[in-house]
């Protein structure tokens, strides 16, 4: 018995062209299928398994998206995937086409690389009719009894008869021994069991190997970035032991992601509209993290209301549950117990981060977006500019906000950059709503480290530095602008005011409608939008792009 995290799902709706030409190519070699005939024969072992099958169906599924893309047109040979790459290898003959297929990625073979930590080893089951014929058609194949050897980036490759399958492996013990199965958990069995391509982490066999060896490598890894960090110019004692404590935090997240997680897939649907994939990770049940999922909220409400129309690359929203700002608690005890062992010049962070705990405390849900910006703001060197949109106890969230940014300028002097200054002008009308006018600027860089951020900064956001506004907009709203000035305040005040929700009636609907009904969060990935962006950016620089995208593509949705 496992807890399932609550569905992670991606829906892919005609991708860009290049992306879409490698998802193709994988799901025309490795397939679709519904019957689980491939997990009883694979090693218990296993680490990772990639299951598939039907290859026919995936390559006609392919096809067709391949067409409607206008793909073909490029490249003539992809009007039949299958046939292509089969054609292209020689094989084919003796190959079951509405077979599955598996791959069970291996604990390296030491024994095969002389004691050495060798490549990880691996088991393929090709479907097969005639077993015979396959193995006819394989490039310079040497068959000695039941066994066929081929050669394969000049190591050796052994092929055996499993029945309805081809065993193929470099490891000959693993080629002629069937396995005992894997028994996935619940959640992931129903994902290897219902989508057309499947890759299953084996949690349970992954963390026998890994876990001993992330265990004993995080004292080493977190001495030297102590050692790293105080042997730098300028170094502060203070933030050095701050820092400190929040990579031991990271380290330690993934220590407990390993521990309790059982499994976790990723799983590739082709349909008529797109291709549809999800990411789902099973949790012990007992476990930290299976108890804090299992308390999850979940919302049927929309995850983009209150953001204004508008050109976005990346959009999309997440509910906050007790559970959420319990486990962030668990994650700052430590960092805060660093911070107040230094006295008087830790107190900018102290409150920095209470702050930030309130504002955990006080959040219910977070809208976000992040707008494609028009060419001549990438060349000015900034490119971001979006807009938030958070629900929850507004006068709080907006009290939390003003302390995070009234230390913000002391906690950036402390981690050795004290040029980077923000600036906040109360009283700013726009339109319904008097937010806070927000600007941070960078001055002249006094060390290598200041230097290097300025620079870090100045590409991001440009040379004037980020600015924006901030504020509450309604007893239960408060938003938050980044770059596109006043205008994109003053329509996020009005889209809050009015509830409007365009995005959900623009191109992401038929996505969305296609993700799970209730959910954590929601994001979309507006591929078409970022490569117009890049086109634009090339055209104003004189370098034609060459590639005309379909008008109004659905993005890339996850929830």
């Amino acid at each position: 018995m496992t807890q399932t995290l609550r569905p992670i799902s991606v829906v892919a709706r005609r991708v860009a062209r290049g992306a879409a030409v490698v998802a193709c190519a994988v799901a025309a070699l490795v397939g679709t299928g519904a019957n689980a005939q491939v997990l009883p024969l694979l090693p218990s072992e296993s680490l990772v398994v990639i299951k598939v099958n039907n290859l026919q169906a995936v390559s006609d599924k392919a096809a067709g998206l391949i067409k409607d893309w206008g793909l073909d047109q490029m490249r003539p040979e992809l009007t039949d995937p299958l046939g292509s790459v089969l054609t292209m290898t020689g094989m084919g003959a003796g190959l079951d086409k509405a077979g599955e297929v598996g791959v069970a990625i291996m604990p390296p073979n030491q024994a095969a690389a002389g004691g050495r930590q060798g490549p990880p080893d691996f088991l393929a089951l090709v479907p097969v009719t005639d077993y015979k014929a396959f193995i006819g058609a394989l490039p310079k194949a040497t068959t000695e009894g039941e066994l066929t050897t081929i050669k394969a980036g000049g190591r050796p490759v052994f092929v055996t008869n499993w029945g309805k399958y081809a065993a193929v492996s470099p490891n000959q013990a693993l080629a002629t021994t069937k396995g005992q199965g894997i028994v996935p958990p619940p959640a992931s069995a129903k994902e290897l069991a219902t989508k057309d391509v499947v890759v299953f982490a084996n949690f349970k066999e992954i963390r026998k190997i890994a876990l001993p060896q992330f265990q004993m490598m995080k004292p080493f890894i977190l001495a030297q970035m102590n050692q790293g960090m105080q042997q730098a110019p300028n170094a502060n004692p203070q933030m050095t032991a701050m820092v400190s404590a929040y990579m031991g935090q990271i380290l330690s997240g993934v220590e407990t992601f390993m521990t309790d997680a059982d499994g976790v897939t990723f799983g590739i649907t082709l349909d008529k509209d797109g291709i549809s994939t999800t990411l789902l990770t099973d949790f012990s049940p007992g476990s930290y993290l299976g108890k804090a999922v299992a308390g999850a909220k979940n919302t049927g409400d929309s995850l983009t209301g209150g953001l204004p129309a508008g050109k976005y690359m990346i959009y999309g929203g997440m509910v906050f549950s007790p559970n959420s700002a319990a486990m962030f608690n668990d994650f700052l005890g430590p960092i805060e117990k660093a911070v107040a062992g230094a006295g008087d010049a830790g107190k900018p962070a102290a409150a920095y981060f209470a702050a930030t705990r309130d504002f955990m405390g006080a959040v219910r849900q977070m809208n976000f977006g992040l707008m494609a910006p028009p060419a001549n703001a990438l060349q000015g060197g900034g490119f971001v500019q979006g807009v938030s949109v958070m629900t929850g106890d507004a006068d709080k969230l907006a009290a939390a906000m003003k302390t995070i940014s009234d230390n913000s300028t002391a906690m950036m002097a402390a981690s050795g950059m004290g040029n980077i200054k923000t600036v906040v002008t109360p009283g700013a009308q726009v339109g319904a709503a008097t937010l806070d006018k927000y600007a941070t600027t960078y001055g002249e860089p006094q060390n290598a480290q200041e230097q290097q951020m300025s620079v870090f900064m100045e590409m991001i956001y440009g040379k004037g530095g980020p600015s924006g506004y901030v504020g509450k907009v309604a007893a239960d709203k408060m938003i938050q602008t980044i770059g596109g000035g006043e205008a994109l305040a003053a329509s996020a005040v009005q889209a809050v005011g009015q509830n409007a929700d365009p995005i959900a009636q623009g191109a992401a609907a038929n996505v969305l409608a296609k993700l799970p009904k209730e959910r954590v969060a929601v994001m979309f990935v507006a591929v078409d939008q970022i490569a117009t962006t890049v086109l634009d950016v090339m055209a104003a620089k004189g370098v034609p792009g060459g590639v005309k995208l379909p008008p109004n593509l659905p993005p890339v949705g996850a929830a």
